[in-house]
């Protein structure tokens, strides 16, 4: 347990997770989204397992101890973020989904734009 808590603690102060989350975001991906994904790769990465954390941290002791664990939690944000299968990914774009609507007005406005470039082609 001690080691789990020394990598999760590494994670969190060396700010790895929140850069990397911050790169990997979509370009079309609104800032606010941001402090979605970060919480939802935080709960990724609290779930794997603790032998599984352990077993990377102790792959390499000759060298940099973290360096498997920050590949693997690379692996995991980038999944997490840019995977169109992802949970996340499906459920926080739902909502930025639902929130771009157009309501009754726009669409008209959009129809008759239409149309009128139709007329002139």
């Amino acid at each position: 347990m001690v080691i789990r808590e020394r990598i999760l603690e590494y994670l969190y102060n060396s700010g790895f997770v929140s850069s990397l989350v911050k790169k990997l975001m979509f370009p079309s991906d609104v800032a606010e989204l941001y402090d979605d994904y970060l919480s939802e790769v935080w709960l990724q990465i609290c779930e794997i397992p603790e032998d599984k954390i352990e077993s990377l941290y102790h792959r390499r002791p000759d060298k940099d101890e973290m360096y498997e664990v920050r590949n693997f939690v690379s692996v995991v944000i980038r999944n997490t973020v840019r995977s169109v299968t992802s949970a996340a990914y499906r459920k926080l774009k739902k909502q930025e989904t639902v929130s771009k609507m157009v309501d009754e007005d726009e669409w008209r406005l959009l129809e008759n734009t239409v149309e009128d470039t139709r007329r002139f082609l």
